[in-house]
């Protein structure tokens, strides 16, 4: 796994190369599993899956998924979930944030919370922020690529950051992000997002 650290033009962390080829075997495998509970009708994906929503409470994203509590009695049993934390939580990955503040708050919070979402044709996530401390996305995808778009942006600072397969971005959850359209004739090669959340760890 390969992390770089940016300061501008807000702080976060690209990390590249996350899973290594066994775990990616074992991800694939669950995600199949999962493909299933993933198409669900839209009006239980929007309870289901909690988007943040406009002024008038209408979601601000066109997408499918399902928080891995709900599906699991024990997320723990998880690949996604196991795999994902001990990324989030290595000393690698701490030990890359360069200011001092973010650093010890990285590593004053849990990541308890996970989210698998599938992007297929006409998808997207509008500007918003989320109810976290930090935010950590995963992107992953079927080779060959057959889709355009669905990349990630930090919205306020219209900064770009160019999805790759099998990498992800750290950022303070409270940066407004967006993810722009996907585009693709080709709906079984769409664009997965993992994403965990972080809240500080009140045990500590």
């Amino acid at each position: 796994m390969n992390i770089l650290y940016f300061k501008e033009p807000t702080p976060h962390l690209i990390l590249e190369d996350i899973f290594d080829e066994k775990q990616l075997k074992e991800i694939w495998l669950e995600l199949d599993f999962l493909n299933s509970s993933l198409n669900l009708s839209s009006d239980i994906q929007q309870i289901d899956t909690e988007p943040a929503r406009d002024i008038n409470g209408n979601p601000l994203k066109q997408n499918t998924g399902r928080f891995l509590h709900h599906v699991y009695a024990d997320i723990n049993h998880s690949f996604i979930v196991r795999y994902t934390r001990s990324k989030a939580l290595s000393p690698q990955v701490t030990n890359s944030w360069e200011v001092n503040w973010i650093r010890k708050m990285y590593s004053n919070t849990n990541w308890s919370c996970l989210l698998t979402s599938y992007y297929k044709n006409g998808d997207y996530y509008l500007p918003h922020t989320d109810n976290a401390v930090f935010t950590f996305l995963i992107w992953l995808w079927k080779e060959p690529k057959k889709f355009e778009g669905g990349n990630f942006y930090f919205s306020d600072i219209n900064h770009k950051v160019e999805c790759k397969n099998n990498s992800g971005i750290i950022f303070l959850s409270s940066e407004k992000h967006e993810v722009d359209k996907v585009i693709t004739e080709h709906n079984d090669f769409g664009r997965y997002c993992i994403t965990m959340f972080s809240w500080v760890n009140i045990s500590n």
